[in-house]
């Protein structure tokens, strides 16, 4: 994990899918623990189906219930193709990655409820 003053950055794993996403869920329980505001970087993401997609839903859970505002930047195709055929595009609010400007790839923001 990197951080900064301001936010912090997290890299998961390569692969979220269903063989390790219960690991990668359990290896992310200390990110939640500060008040700041959190990145979740999926740049080096290389395999993911729909487990991967619920981890992403399970990381926003956690975020809420600590109060965190977390954002999930450099999205896979992949695991956005599955959220917009699961009709979860709107929940998570898919939106085109400006930081890094590549095409087809998209950054999702998540605030907590407050």
């Amino acid at each position: 994990m990197t951080e900064d003053n301001e936010a912090r950055r997290v890299m998961p794993g390569a692969s979220l899918d269903k063989h390790n996403a219960k690991d990668e869920l359990d290896k992310s329980a200390d990110w939640f623990h500060e008040k700041r505001p959190l990145t979740i970087d999926l740049g080096g993401v290389e395999r993911a189906d729909s487990a991967g997609v619920a981890l992403l839903l399970a990381w926003q859970r956690r975020a809420e219930a600590a109060d965190v505002t977390v954002g999930f930047v450099n999205v896979p195709n992949t695991i956005r193709a599955i959220i917009e055929v699961s009709g979860l595009a709107p929940l998570l609010a898919l939106k085109d990655n400006e930081a890094r400007g590549e095409p087809g790839s998209a950054s999702v923001s998540l605030s907590a409820a407050r």
